[in-house]
């Protein structure tokens, strides 16, 4: 199985689109107040990025959406197929273009460092073959991107679906080998592991910033350690699962702030046969101690009969 997350250039699809405004607005003085910041203008243009993107990839131009990409961009979708590269990126892109996908996008967060920035947020697409009943689906998406000679740009991109996959979804997961684990962050995804595969909602749930958001695979955005807590537990209830957890590459952005990749591998409790593969990625912050904890992270996964 590959899921090579390289040293972690940009990655993430920047689908952030503007919010639409209440019904009534607010001229006082109060109201300016608690309306929300500015954009600089590296946020606006990766808005105007993601426009670009929906817009032609609801027109149906997929080469045109892999040019935003960096020539050694990875894209990993929720179906675990994974792209590398602007012309595997377009044709993953445009493998379901005889069905007219259309995606919607509601944007979550994005923060700047420098010359590069993470962002992530919810998706819906709804698509349909000739004669055939439409198929939605949605997930959460996170991103990293890049600026190079004042033009952002996307290095890569990591999706998951919200709930099961509708019928006629077809998995395709990542082929060849894994690459070394290769992290800086492996003290940290032990610690994810080890109290995870011994039943400990609230201690995996101390590893995430207390205002931290994480979406799991087969569910939307959690924010806050007490809901973390809460769907880690009814996890383990329902799928008593050991995990494996494999830390490929760490690329730290600077001022305590750090990018995060790997794959995983979840097996029965009981029998210890092989339940699912999925890859993650997080933005990671580092509290006053030194020890790092996951601000944000996006993880998805395939079945074993998908490897």
């Amino acid at each position: 199985m590959k899921t090579r997350i390289r040293t972690l250039t940009p990655a993430l699809l920047y689908l952030a689109v503007t919010a639409c405004a209440g019904e009534t607005a607010d001229t006082s003085t109060e109201g300016a107040a608690d309306a929300a910041p500015e954009m600089s203008a590296d946020e606006q243009a990766l808005n105007e990025l993601a426009e670009y993107w929906a817009t032609h990839y609801n027109m149906g131009h997929p080469d045109m959406v892999a040019d935003v990409y960096t020539s050694d961009a990875w894209f990993l979708g929720s179906n675990g197929r994974l792209a590398e590269g602007r012309e595997a990126i377009a044709e993953a892109l445009g493998a379901n273009a005889d069905m007219s996908p259309q995606i919607e996008v509601t944007p979550g967060d994005i923060m700047v460092f420098g010359d590069q920035a993470a962002g992530w947020g919810t998706y819906t697409i709804t698509m349909s073959a000739e004669g055939a009943p439409s198929m939605s689906y949605g997930g959460t998406y996170m991103t990293h991107s890049t600026k190079t000679e004042g033009e952002w740009k996307i290095a890569g991109h990591i999706s998951n679906l919200t709930d099961d996959p509708p019928e006629g979804f077809e998995f395709t997961s990542p082929e060849g080998e894994p690459g070394p684990n290769e992290g800086t962050l492996g003290e940290l995804e032990t610690a994810w592991e080890t109290n995870f595969n011994q039943g400990h909602p609230d201690m995996v749930a101390d590893l995430y910033t207390a205002d931290g958001m994480v979406s799991f695979s087969r569910g939307g955005p959690l924010h806050g350690r007490a809901a973390i807590a809460e769907a880690l537990a009814a996890m383990m209830a329902e799928n008593p699962s050991q995990i494996d957890i494999n830390d490929l590459s760490t690329m730290e952005l600077g001022e305590g702030w750090a990018l995060d990749g790997g794959w995983y591998e979840a097996t029965d409790a009981d029998s210890g046969e092989p339940t699912q593969y999925g890859g993650y990625f997080q933005l990671m912050r580092q509290a006053d101690d030194g020890s790092w904890k996951i601000h944000w992270a996006v993880s998805n996964s395939w079945p074993p009969a998908e490897m």
